[in-house]
Order: C-alpha cells, then sequence, then structure tokens
C-alpha cells in the first residue's frame, strides 16, 4: 500500500509518499516522519505517542486550525480513510 499525503496545516507541510503493509504501518511511519520535523523535545514527545493516539491527536489539530468538528477515529484504518476523505492523502495502492 502507498499513502500519497501532502497537506500544509499550522506551519507543517508534509508532501511525501508512505509505503506500507497496512493502516497501522502507514501510521506508524508517518508518526516518525512528521517526529523528525519536529525540534528535540516535540520530535521525542510525538514518537513516544501510541500510534492511535497520534492519529487522533492529528484529527484534534486538523480540527482546531480549520475549525471543524471531525470525529476522531476509532481505528488505524478509520484515520487512513478521514485522511483521504479530506484530500490530505491519495492511496497508491
Amino acid at each position: 500500500m502507498r499513502l500519497q499525503v501532502n497537506f500544509n496545516i499550522q506551519g507543517l507541510s508534509v508532501n511525501e509518499t508512505i509505503e506500507g503493509d497496512s493502516p497501522a504501518d502507514i501510521t506508524h511511519k508517518a508518526k516518525l516522519g512528521i517526529a523528525s520535523k519536529m525540534g528535540f523535545l516535540a520530535g521525542a514527545f510525538v514518537r513516544s505517542m501510541s500510534d492511535m493516539d497520534f492519529a487522533c491527536e492529528v484529527v484534534r489539530r486538523y480540527n482546531s486550525a480549520t475549525n471543524s468538528s471531525c470525529v476522531l477515529p476509532s481505528t488505524l484504518d478509520d484515520f487512513i480513510a478521514w485522511a483521504v476523505a479530506y484530500d490530505l492523502a491519495v492511496v497508491e495502492e
């Protein structure tokens, strides 16, 4: 599975292709990629989050930045589906 991620929200710009075997693998790689773009302490905090907590935090920050009220994902499949539905990512399989 390949996911093309492209967004610019609250000063964080991402334009990358992430490959993985599953939504869990892709979310984990995305979390590590985001963490690498942050400062030392913030990056360490992001890396310490579970992948599900990371996914929920992404949606919370999206809601805050766009004044939206998207429902927090309950699974990592839901998280990937949400990203695709809101044009933040495209599945390239």
